[in-house]
């Protein structure tokens, strides 16, 4: 074996510091994303719980974007940056209102009035207005929509308009469960 040179040496070192930076760079980013899926379960609660994506302004928050696990375990060079979705495009009408627009509507008009599955719902949606909603956008509003009583929940998950007796002079009341 031929004796190690200066040179050798010396690359050889600096390429162990580099594999440390690497190991340590490697555990940083695994910090966060651990971080950012944090914050995308948080997004998700507020969702779930009435938040909505627009500020009182009515301009659209933008979310994040959640990396798929093949891109979680690509290689570092080609990993995109997380990206930011636009929301809901400007003048689309508040999600709830999509949403009792898709029951009125119904499937192809033929059912009016519901019941409609969150993916029917969101189908319509979709169609109409927002062609990049997501079921996280959607789902969550109808089911808190359901929970105050605004809409019914029919057939396991389906969702249907309320019936409402339209009496004159009388104060519209949502039904209880």
């Amino acid at each position: 074996m031929a004796p190690r040179t200066p040179k050798i040496r010396l690359l050889r070192d600096k390429r162990r510091a580099l594999d440390d930076l690497i190991v340590k760079a490697e555990a940083e980013l695994a910090k966060l994303r651990e971080e950012a899926k944090d914050f995308e379960i948080a997004e998700r609660v507020l969702l779930s719980l009435g938040g909505d994506d627009e500020d009182e302004s009515g301009e659209v928050i933008p979310s994040i974007v959640s990396e798929s696990i093949a891109q979680r375990d690509a290689p570092i060079a080609s990993k995109p940056v997380i990206t930011e979705v636009s929301g809901k495009p400007s003048g689309t009408p508040s999600t709830p209102e999509m949403i009792i627009e898709a029951l009125k509507t119904g499937v192809n008009q033929l059912t009016p009035g519901g019941p409609l599955s969150p993916h029917q719902i969101l189908d319509f949606i979709k169609g109409k207005w927002w062609p990049e909603a997501q079921p996280n956008d959607i789902n969550p509003v109808a089911w808190r929509m359901a929970k105050e009583g605004r809409l019914l929940k029919v057939e396991g998950s389906n969702y249907a308009l309320p019936k409402v007796t339209i009496v004159p002079g009388a104060v519209r009341r949502f039904p209880s469960k």
